[in-house]
C-alpha cells in the first residue's frame, strides 16, 4: 500500500473484506464488551454513573464517547466523518490546545467526565447504549449485529486518533454540537443530521468537519489498515 494519503471512507468501505482491521483493530470479533458487570445493568445515581468509565483506557473512553454521542450515525457513511470529529474533540482537550482544558491535560477521563461536558456519558438512556451496545443495537441498527459493528468501528476510530493514524478533520476543534437555536430561540437539530465544530471560544460559528485522510504505514498491505 502507498504511502500517499488515502480518503479515510474509502478504507472504511473495505470492511466487508477480509481481514477487517483498522488501525490494527480486528472488526469482526464476536462480541462487543459490555461495561456493566456480568448480568448488573444497574445505573448509579447521579455523577456515581461516571464510575463506569473510571478504568477504562484512553481508546475505551474515546469510542464510548462517540457512541454515547453519535449512536447510529458512526454507521452511516455519510456521517461517519462526524463521529471521527467528535473523538478528536475529546482527544484535543488532552492536548494543551487551550488552557481552558488544562485540569483534562494528558487525562482523557477528566475531559469526558466535566461537568455538562459529552452528556451522552452520562444521561440515563445513553449510557446504557454506549456501556452494552450488543444489548441496545436497536439504536444502532436495524439488525442485531448493528451495535457490535458500531462498538468496534468506534474502536478503531479512537485507536487511529491516539496513534497518530489520521489527520483532525476540525483543524483542532473543542467543541460540538448536534443543535442550533431556531427563530424562536429554540434548540433544533440540524436539518442534514450532522455535528459541526467549533475550534476556540470566542468563535460562536460551528461548521461542519473537513476530509479526513488516513497515513498508512509503510508494512500495510491491502486492506490491514494497520
Amino acid at each position: 500500500m502507498s504511502n500517499s494519503f488515502l480518503p479515510f471512507a474509502f478504507l472504511l468501505s473495505s470492511l466487508l473484506a477480509s481481514p477487517q482491521v483498522i488501525c490494527g483493530i480486528r472488526i469482526d470479533v464476536d462480541r462487543s464488551p459490555s461495561v456493566f458487570p456480568a448480568g448488573d445493568t444497574t445505573l448509579p445515581d447521579g455523577t456515581g454513573r461516571l464510575r463506569l468509565w473510571r478504568n477504562l483506557s484512553d481508546r475505551e473512553l474515546i469510542a464510548r464517547t462517540i457512541l454515547s454521542e453519535q449512536g447510529a450515525r458512526i454507521l452511516n457513511p455519510a456521517k461517519r466523518i462526524d463521529s471521527i470529529g467528535v473523538g478528536f474533540v475529546v482527544w484535543n482537550r488532552t492536548r494543551g490546545l487551550h488552557p481552558g482544558f488544562d485540569y483534562a491535560l494528558h487525562d482523557v477521563f477528566r475531559a469526558v467526565s466535566e461537568s455538562n461536558q459529552f452528556n451522552g456519558l452520562t444521561n440515563s438512556a445513553n449510557i446504557v447504549r454506549a456501556a452494552y451496545p450488543d444489548g441496545y443495537w436497536r439504536w444502532y441498527g436495524t439488525d442485531t449485529y448493528a451495535g457490535h459493528r458500531a462498538y468496534w468501528l468506534a474502536i478503531a476510530i479512537a485507536q487511529c486518533i491516539t496513534t497518530g493514524k489520521i489527520e483532525d478533520p476540525t483543524g483542532g476543534a473543542l467543541f460540538f454540537s448536534d443543535h442550533h437555536y431556531g427563530i424562536d430561540g429554540g434548540l433544533m437539530a440540524y436539518a442534514d443530521e450532522r455535528t459541526r465544530f467549533r475550534v476556540g471560544y470566542g468563535d460562536s460559528s460551528y461548521v461542519l468537519s473537513g476530509q479526513v485522510v488516513y497515513t498508512p504505514k509503510s508494512d500495510c498491505i491491502d486492506v490491514e489498515m494497520c
